[in-house]
């Protein structure tokens, strides 16, 4: 769903106090910092998405999985998934598995 809009946040005041400050020092507006921040996550919260979505309500992992959205640091989202769910293979992960089997496949041939 390709959903455009603004969203209101809120934020400690040191966070606050930290985002003013670096806004001032670069001239990056700081709606413009969080943004960017925020962008540069996106694989790793789609990541979290799908993983998410295949966890069982009332499930021990759901529960772990929620957990780690409100308090993921310091470790990434990808480790705490892995730690939670061993074995787990991340989207990415399938993908290069099925082009090293397609590669290995095709050598077969």
């Amino acid at each position: 769903m390709a959903v455009k809009g603004r969203m209101n946040i809120t934020l400690g005041a040191d966070e606050i106090e930290l985002l003013h400050s670096l806004a001032e020092e670069t001239g990056v507006p700081a709606a413009s910092i969080v943004a960017r921040i925020f962008s540069a996550h996106v694989p790793e919260l789609w990541e979290y998405d799908t993983w998410i979505k295949q966890q069982q309500a009332g499930t021990r992992e759901r529960g772990l999985g929620v957990n780690l959205m409100v308090s993921f640091g310091p470790e990434s989202l990808i480790a705490g998934i892995k730690h939670i769910t061993p074995g787990y293979q991340t989207q990415g992960e399938k993908f290069l598995a099925g082009l090293k089997k397609s590669a290995t496949d095709g050598d077969a041939e």
